[in-house]
């Protein structure tokens, strides 16, 4: 098959060398003899690279930046809290909460699917800024939505119970499942002739077109993957905090996985990855040890990334390592 094709190729050794790591970690944390804080630090890491990834398909891939992705994340998040919330009674009197959780997570990634092919179809007619403000208009008005709803705490909060044995092992290997999931799809768009097709219209759209590639449905069909993985992680992000807040439909969460993507290397899979590690890495201890400041020390970076290495940390491997150039497509 062709998809196995894919995943034979050298640039898929990270892929899996990633997944064999993260899944031992789990294993051994699942044993005993890894601490919950040290899990905590890999699915936050999880978490990183996926939102960082759901963007690449529209940002690093195609060459649109959405502010507005974020509201991928919250609907998926909110569909999933808004379901568990629903069923908590059921749930503490012994019923599965992983069936509820799964049916509020495809609700979220459907919805997020079906509002991307939808809002799609009109704005990614835009290029370059106009794209831009358009998805955060079009996050500030879901987020007004969402807002409205009182079933909860009231100002769109939502707070559930899962009161299981185990819990947070259960919850480390909810995050390897939208971990592995996100980084198969993330690749498999890039290597594949859809990826191709969209490598083209980042470069030169105009160009695109004239050499056959239907412009717009690829943009399209671009959209709604990225919002389907975003959804994804909103809804195991949720699972894990025990609630949905107006908070995950932070403009700042969209700007978190921007800042990743142009870190980490445009136009590449493995970018995001890396973006998100550097990027993780600067948060955590900015945030430890000098909090009032970590967003301007991010800014500064981020201003010295763009200025001094445009095409990222993984453009500047594949400058100066030629031959790690297949690794890193």
């Amino acid at each position: 098959m062709e998809i196995t094709k894919y995943l034979k190729k050298p640039s898929s050794y990270i892929m899996w060398l990633l997944i064999i790591v993260f899944g031992i970690v789990g294993v051994q944390y699942y044993a005993g003899y890894i601490s919950a804080s040290t899990a905590a630090i890999f699915m936050d890491l999880m978490k990183f690279i996926g939102i960082a990834l759901s963007l690449a398909v529209i940002m690093s891939y195609t060459g649109y930046v959405s502010f507005g992705h974020v509201v991928f994340f919250g609907i998926g998040g909110f569909f999933t809290a808004y379901e568990l919330s629903k069923y908590s009674q059921q749930i503490l009197q012994g019923g599965n909460p992983y069936t509820i959780f799964l049916m509020g997570m495809l609700i979220g990634v459907g919805l997020s699917v079906l509002l991307a092919a939808t809002v799609g179809a009109a704005v990614l007619r835009l290029r370059g800024a106009f794209f831009a403000i358009a998805t955060i208009g079009l996050d500030y008005v879901i987020l007004y939505l969402e807002m409205t709803y009182k079933g909860g705490a009231g100002g769109g909060e939502i707070y559930f119970n899962v009161s299981r044995p185990r819990f947070l092992e259960e919850t480390y290997f909810v995050f390897f499942i939208a971990f592995v999931i996100t980084l198969i799809i993330a690749y498999i768009v890039k290597v594949s002739k859809f990826g191709y097709g969209l490598a083209a219209i980042r470069e030169d759209e105009d160009a695109a077109e004239v050499i056959g590639v239907d412009t717009v449905r690829y943009k399209i069909y671009a959209f709604m993957i990225a919002a389907g993985l975003a959804a994804i992680w909103g809804s195991v992000y949720s699972w894990r905090q025990f609630n949905f807040t107006p908070e995950n439909f932070s403009l700042g969460i969209s700007v978190d996985m921007i800042v990743m993507n142009v870190i980490g290397g445009l136009g590449t899979f493995i970018g995001p990855i890396i973006g998100a590690f550097i990027y993780y890495i600067i948060y955590r201890l900015t945030n430890t040890y000098l909090p009032q400041l970590a967003y301007i020390i991010l800014g500064i970076i981020v201003v010295a990334v763009v200025s001094f290495l445009p095409e990222g940390v993984a453009g500047l491997i594949r400058s100066k390592f030629p031959n790690l150039r297949k690794y890193f497509e």
